[in-house]
């Protein structure tokens, strides 16, 4: 499209019209594309709320199953659950809380849990009457359940928002088969936050569902039973008639709502923000800038500008282009970065305070169940341990609870410890600055492989306010909030900028070259100045730094003008003196002949002389002569004085040669060339003014191969480009240098009869008709001129 546009208005000259022509097409162009992409997102996002739908409707726990994997076969290879499973029903109470405290704590602090070991042929309490316990639970699975994966947990069909698993585990002991059967069953969905992410593998993290974008509502028989998310829904939703398995989309307050009816009962509403106009201006302003990005590469790659542009970085209006893109780019990058630096540190303190609150509320709960202790006995780890996991789920936070030695005594999350993902040592720094350096509370950033955390520690301490441990909360706040908030912020951020960024293009394509217009106009201005024309004064009525510049422009030009005029007059006057001096000077040498022939005569008259007659003659021939001389000289100054006044006209060069040889071609060898395939020349001029320039340079050239043995002139015509050129070489005697230096010189010449007006006629006639005249010379080879002429 750039490229298109690029040669569609290929021949628009240089003017704001034109360029607000191109400027609107790339905003319309850019609104239909931005339209089009607007619409295939929304699009995408009906597509995504849908799948989204139906995935929470069978909501999975990939945590749970994830752990469960590895639980399986701990429990499995347990020696107490082996030796006890034949009393299970006389041990029941005893057996559940041993899998409670050591398999079933922690994260699955969240389900609701309940344990039945069966043995082959068991009978059970369900439903109001005995059933065979295998018999039951293989119908169960079988009715309601789906396998996960190849492992032994079943996940049931349930409600959405709600997760419900049989898991069925074989347990070897005597020789009678038996199987251990855990359910777990939660109302609500819970979006594990706090929970280290290293846990989970990459294809467990993309199995489960994001909903940061969205809000969620479950409703059953109309009626809210779960929510999530900042959108308001009601507490009874309006009847839709949907079937079941279907859909009904529609538009609420600023959301954009889907309802999928799940069955005849179950209803989900999940709920998105819709795609606003600020989205589809934000849209649209980076598909302009990148528009006209490429528009500009496209004239950049191929060499070719409309509106005949051409960059100039020592342009005034380029620069304060230059600055202030430049200056809102290097603007754009520092506020990212402060505010990204800002925004890391504003979420740490905010995390450190929280982590700090939650850390001396959580050592007020647990001083008040063992702070009569005077220490940390090991037959209290297990009664501590089940208070850490209650004030765990409490606080959404992890509990690690130290001995004074630094090794690990209690914890909530077990797991990381056993499968080694945490060391059950203290971190020594955190140890060091308690126990050293008596410090009342220690915070400090700690790492997981590339999961960074705070960890927060404090002294634990007994009613006698001794020092019995250490009190620790490892807060695993997701990798991803933190870069969330500060994309949030960034995106929105440069949206703005995007937009500034594309006015300031707009400015500075209209309205930096009426910054520069009184610039332009003075640069105009001074072009145009020549001394003895006229010289036009600026009109501008603002006092800025411009109007000061333009009044100094002024100044400097009526100066100039006066200085003109006074130069002129003194040019006129020293031509007046010169040309009267070179008249003079020619008038005086025939008068100095005549008068000693008159004084001759006048003589012989008085003593009578017997040659009277014959002196008379001699004399009468001497004054013609030198009247013929003075009127030669007469003529010669008014011709040179004349030249400017012709009109110029369309003449041919090659007729107007060949006249001029004619006069010398009885006395010199005169030779002619001209291509045969150059039938006309034709110039802007006057005929007998260039008969003359050739007649000028040709007589030049005859005298000075007066004394040459074999002389030579030889006329050369070529067509070159735009230009025909004429060549005058001959083999004479050549210029000197002291001469080439004087030779258009008006009244410079180096002959007792010149005048001194031949050549600097022909150089006025030749600038006439927009020519140029030069010539090269050698004393050796003699000299050429060369006269180059426009075409007409």
């Amino acid at each position: 499209i750039p490229i298109f546009l690029l040669f569609a208005f290929r021949n628009l000259k240089n003017s704001t019209s034109n360029i607000l022509v191109i400027l609107l097409l790339l905003i319309f162009v850019s609104s239909v594309i931005s339209f089009t992409v607007s619409k295939s997102i929304e699009d995408r996002k009906q597509l995504q709320q849908k799948h989204i739908a139906e995935k929470l409707a069978e909501e999975r726990d990939p945590v749970a199953e994830y752990m469960f994997n590895s639980l399986q076969l701990e429990i499995l290879n347990d020696t107490f659950i082996q030796n006890n499973a034949n009393n299970y029903w006389l041990n029941q109470e005893e057996i559940d809380d041993y899998l409670y405290r050591n398999f079933f704590n922690g994260y699955w602090e969240k389900y609701q849990i309940s344990f039945v070991l069966c043995a082959e042929g068991d009978l059970l309490l369900a439903d109001g009457q005995e059933t065979d316990c295998w018999n039951y639970f293989d119908k169960r699975l079988r009715l309601e359940g789906s396998r996960i994966s190849s492992s032994n947990l079943f996940q049931l069909n349930n409600y959405a928002g709600r997760i419900d698993y049989i898991a069925d585990i074989p347990i070897a002991g005597d020789s009678i088969a038996r199987k251990l059967i855990v359910e777990f069953s939660t109302v609500y969905l819970n979006q594990n936050e706090g929970y280290p992410e290293l846990l989970l593998d990459e294809k467990t993290k993309t199995s489960s569902i994001s909903l940061d974008d969205y809000s969620f509502a479950v409703y059953n028989d109309k009626k809210l039973v779960y929510k999530t998310g900042n959108y308001n829904f009601s507490t009874r939703l309006k009847s839709n008639n949907l079937k079941p398995r279907s859909y009904f989309q529609y538009p609420l307050e600023g959301y954009q709502h889907l309802a999928y009816q799940k069955d005849n009962d179950v209803t989900i509403l999940l709920s998105r923000k819709k795609y606003s106009f600020y989205d589809f201006l934000t849209s649209l302003a980076y598909i302009l800038v990148i528009m006209s990005c490429c528009f500009l590469l496209a004239a950049f790659t191929l060499k070719y500008f409309p509106f005949h542009i051409q960059l100039n970085l020592h342009d005034f209006s380029t620069k304060i282009q230059l600055f202030l893109i430049g200056s809102i780019l290097v603007s754009l990058v520092f506020l990212a970065w402060g505010t990204s630096f800002y925004i890391k540190k504003q979420y740490q303190e905010k995390n450190e305070t929280t982590l700090q609150e939650k850390l001396r509320s959580v050592n007020f709960e647990l001083e008040s169940k063992v702070g009569s202790e005077e220490f940390l006995a090991e037959e209290l780890t297990d009664y501590i341990t089940v208070y850490l996991v209650k004030f765990s789920n409490v606080f959404y936070t992890d509990i690690n609870l130290y001995t004074t030695g630094g090794n690990l005594y209690a914890t909530s999350r077990s797991e990381l410890f056993d499968k080694g993902i945490k060391s059950k040592r203290m971190n020594p720094q955190a140890l060091f600055a308690l126990q050293n350096e008596s410090r009342a509370q220690w915070v400090q950033e700690e790492s997981i492989g590339e999961l960074s955390y705070l960890s927060a520690y404090i002294p634990f301490k007994n009613y006698d306010n001794e020092v019995i441990g250490f009190l620790n909360l490892p807060y695993f706040a997701k990798q991803g909030a933190l870069e969330k908030e500060i994309s949030n912020f960034l995106v929105s951020t440069l949206n703005i900028y995007v937009g500034i960024f594309a006015l300031a293009l707009l400015i500075s394509v209209l309205l930096i070259n009426q910054l520069s217009k009184p610039l332009l106009l003075i640069r105009e201005q001074i072009s145009k100045l020549k001394l003895g024309s006229s010289i036009e004064l600026i009109e501008w009525n603002s006092k800025d730094e411009i109007g000061a510049l333009v009044q100094e422009y002024n100044r400097i030009a009526i100066e100039l003008n006066e200085s003109a005029e006074a130069l002129a007059k003194t040019e006129r006057e020293v031509a007046w003196r010169e040309m009267a001096k070179q008249v003079a000077h020619e008038i005086k040498n025939p008068l100095t002949p005549m008068k000693l022939s008159i004084q001759h005569l006048q003589r012989s008259a008085n003593i009578n002389s017997e040659d009277l007659k014959e002196r008379i003659e001699r004399t009468t021939t001497t004054l013609v002569e030198q009247i013929e001389t003075l009127s030669n000289i007469a003529t010669a100054f008014s011709s040179f004085a004349k030249l400017p006044g012709k009109e110029l006209e369309q003449i041919s060069i090659i007729p107007i040669l060949k006249n001029a040889i004619e006069l010398y071609a009885h006395s010199h060898l005169m030779q002619l060339e001209i291509p045969e395939n150059l039938k006309s020349a034709i110039v802007l001029g006057d005929k007998d003014h260039l008969l003359r320039l050739l007649n000028n340079v040709i007589k030049n050239a005859a005298q000075a191969t007066e004394d040459i043995a074999n002389p030579s002139i030889v006329l050369t015509l070529e067509e070159v480009d735009e230009v025909f050129i004429i060549n005058i070489k001959d083999n004479g005697c050549g210029i000197n240098d002291e001469q080439a230096e004087r030779i258009f010189e008006p009244n410079f010449t180096t002959k007792s009869s010149g005048t001194g007006l031949g050549l600097a006629m022909s150089k006025s006639i030749v600038d006439q008709m927009n020519g140029s005249i030069i010539f090269t010379s050698s004393q050796s080879s003699g000299t050429t001129f060369r006269i180059e002429l426009p075409k007409a």
